[in-house]
Parts: structure tokens; sequence; C-alpha cells
């Protein structure tokens, strides 16, 4: 990231950006990611604060301390997943030593996230590697399961219909014959071939004019996707289009098998179900 300390747009890698506010002088911008809906405002300070002048501990123990302090407050699902953070870095600082090899050091970090079984926790370590995974019982997301998924919703849900679809195919619509709306939202970036690309997978039901986000993930049995989303937002006009969603504990089976199979898909029926109900 950096912050140009002209009028112009300050890019950096990921997507995020900057613009200094006009008539600051430099002395204040916005930062904006691609794709997010908020913005970050950032103030120049007259001087760095005395710890940022302050050199860094180097070694392998004072980067272990780095990564660990980082986790500590910064993950918010320790408790939800019942792991004792201070417990790891116990049981994983002693086998730190100064001097060892790069890949034994990646190999702890490693050992340290394994159990969090979250796509957003990784490491990249550069030329010693990397490590990502997803939650047990999910599917990654990707090109192949996503023109699965939108042949199965065209045939199966939609009877035949083919979405309209916007934003490189990452959007897609179609009607009912009763009326109701049908968003197919395939994933949360990449709508430019420029911008950063998103994995998220979800699908929405709506009434008509009546639309509500909802999250659908490829996953095993469990608890349905399915839910409104935590904001509404409104047009210039002050109209939203936000109504009554699915309830996040309706229940539901295991999409990508449904798709394999090609048997009725429950989920979209509960989902139709609940709709009708909240129109009655």
């Amino acid at each position: 990231m950096r912050l140009t300390d002209d009028l112009g747009v300050g890019f950096a890698p990921c997507g995020w950006a900057s613009q200094p506010d006009t008539g600051s002088a430099g002395a204040r911008a916005t930062l904006h990611y691609d794709g997010s809906v908020g913005d970050r405002r950032l103030r120049r300070l007259p001087a760095l604060p005395a710890k940022c002048t302050e050199g860094a501990p180097t070694g392998a123990r004072a980067t272990f301390d780095v990564f660990w302090q980082t986790c500590e407050e910064n993950y918010p699902f320790f408790e939800a997943k019942k792991i004792d953070w201070r417990a790891v870095r116990d049981r994983y600082r002693p086998r730190v030593y100064e001097g060892m090899p790069d890949n034994e050091f990646f190999a702890v970090l490693r050992e340290m996230v394994l159990p969090l079984y979250d796509a957003h926790a990784g490491i990249d370590a550069g030329d010693t590697g990397g490590f990502g995974q997803s939650r047990p019982g999910t599917v990654v997301p990707g090109p192949g399961l996503d023109q699965q998924s939108q042949g199965f919703v065209e045939r199966h849900d939609l009877a035949g219909m083919r979405l309209q679809t916007f934003a490189r195919g990452r959007i897609g619509y179609a009607q009912l014959p009763d009326g109701t709306g049908y968003l197919r939202i395939s994933g949360i970036g990449g709508y430019d071939a420029n911008g950063p690309t998103g994995c998220g997978r979800c699908g929405e039901l709506s009434r008509s004019g009546r639309c509500v986000p909802a999250w659908r993930r490829p996953r095993t049995g469990g608890r349905s996707g399915v839910r409104r989303p935590a904001a509404e937002y409104l047009t210039p006009s002050g109209k939203t289009f936000d109504g009554e969603g699915i309830p996040p504990d309706i229940r539901t089976g295991n999409f990508p098998e449904v798709i394999a199979k090609g048997t009725h898909d429950s989920a979209f029926s509960q989902a139709l179900e609940v709709l009708r109900r909240h129109a009655e």
C-alpha cells in the first residue's frame, strides 16, 4: 500500500487503492479495497510514533513471537473452535531455535494453524512454501464446480430457463413463473478482469422486487448456508430491496453430491417454501 502526496490515486497490490482528500495537502486520504462496500480514512501523523523508529527484533524466536501475537490479536475464532492459543504457544515455542532451517520453521508454523481448518488462515513463506486449507466437509470452489452448479440450477431449479449473466458471468438472474426472482452470485470478486478474484459461492432467492442476498456454500450436511445479510443497503432514493430471508437453521444436504447425482435440490424447494410463506 502506498499513499500519494498529490491528488492522484495510488494503487497497491491485491486491489487496494488510496485517494488523497482534496484540499488536505496530503494530510488525509481514503483507502479503498476493490469490492468492499466501505472505505478507511487515513490521517498523516506529524512524525512516526517512537515504537516505529525502533529496530524490529530478528531471528526465529522473534519471528515466532510476531506470528503468534498477530494471530492472538486478529484471529476471532479461537474460542469458537475451542483452541487455547496460549497453550499452542507454550507447546511450540520450545521447538524454535536460532539458526533453524526455514523449512523446519515453516513446518512448526504450519502445525500451529492446521487445527483451525480455516480457508482464511494460511501461510505464505515465499520460496520455502505455502499452506492453506478449507474446512473439512467442504469443497474448494473453482471454475469447474461453478459451471456444474450453474448448469444444475438452470436444468433443475429453473426448469430449463437460462440465467441472464453479468460481471463476467459471476452474477446471474432469472424470474420464475410465479414472479419469484432468482439471483445467483458465484463469487464475491472478479467482476472486473483487472480486479481481485473472490472464491465465495452463494445463491439467492427473493420475492420479485424484494431481493434477499443469501449465502450458500457447498458442504456436507449441517446447517444451510442461506441467510440474510448483516446490513441493509439503500438506493439513492432511500429504497431497500432487503426482505425476509431464509433462517440460518434450515438444514440441507451436500450440494456437490446433489449436483453429481442430478437429484432434487431440497434447499431450493425449502427456500421457495419459506419465501412464499413470508409473502402470504
